[in-house]
This record gives structure tokens, C-alpha cells and sequence, in this order.
């Protein structure tokens, strides 16, 4: 008899890649090997459960940046910041238009960090569930609220 505890759909893949069988029928979970099967239940760690929901925080906290600051618009911002700090750094001035250039940017890069600071605090909290090896929590976890908007 298999002792189920959920642990995700990485789980199952990981039975089916070891080459055994693991359904449910009438409300018991039956395995094509009950020993093979449980070792794998067992050994199948809360780092493992959780592994596919971190990917799916950063990847989000990715598309968040992107979608609003694509990669070439941050390379273009991150050069001319570059020449506006090094214009200052060799004892020029800005004008006005130009600090305000330069207030913008910083803007734009506290916001990235604001987003970059919730995904941290996403993962953090998923970190906490699997050194509890709190399975149940890893994979009820909702990373999609608390984010920059």
C-alpha cells in the first residue's frame, strides 16, 4: 500500500522516469511497484516541490520588467546614465532637462528593484515552507500577489 503524500506534478515525473506507475483509483493511490514507488514518495524532497514554483517567481518577476522596461530600453537608459554620471563626475553640470533625465532612470531602476525586492520575498517565503518541509504550503503558496504595480 503507497503512503501519498502530495508533492506535485515533478513527483510523478520522476516515478515515470524511474519507469513505474503511480495512479489514483477509487480514492487509493495504486503504484506498479508499491517499494520502488514509495522510496521515490520518500525520497523526493520539498526543495524538489518547490523548485518549479521559484522558476515560476523569477520568471514572472522577469516578464513584470520586462514587459514594461524591455532589455534594449534598459541598455539605452543604463549607457546614458553613464554619460550623465560621468559628466557630473568630471565637474560638469546638467541641465534641467537633463537631471530630470537622470531623476527618471533612477526612478525606473527603484522601481526594478521594488519588483526584483518582491520576487526576493516570494522566494524567501517558499524557502521557510521547504525548511519546514511543509509540502501542503509549498504548493498552496500564492507568489502571484504582492507585486509592484
Amino acid at each position: 500500500m503507497i503512503n501519498y503524500i502530495e508533492k506535485g506534478y515533478g513527483l510523478h515525473a520522476v516515478i515515470s522516469a524511474a519507469g513505474h506507475s503511480l495512479i489514483e483509483r477509487d480514492g487509493s493511490w495504486v503504484a506498479d511497484d508499491d517499494a520502488a514507488v514509495q522510496a521515490v514518495i520518500d525520497a523526493y524532497t520539498a526543495a524538489e516541490t518547490a523548485a518549479p514554483i521559484i522558476s515560476e517567481i523569477k520568471a514572472h518577476a522577469r516578464e513584470i520588467i520586462l514587459t514594461r522596461y524591455p532589455d534594449w530600453k534598459q541598455t539605452n537608459m543604463t549607457a546614458r546614465s553613464v554619460e550623465l554620471t560621468e559628466r557630473i563626475a568630471t565637474g560638469g553640470a546638467l541641465t534641467t532637462a537633463e537631471q530630470a533625465e537622470l531623476d527618471a532612470m533612477k526612478a525606473v531602476w527603484s522601481w526594478i528593484k521594488s519588483v526584483r525586492a518582491a520576487s526576493d520575498a516570494h522566494e524567501a517565503a517558499v524557502a521557510a515552507l521547504v525548511a519546514a518541509s511543509d509540502f501542503a504550503g509549498i504548493l498552496m503558496y500564492d507568489w502571484r500577489a504582492g507585486w509592484p504595480e
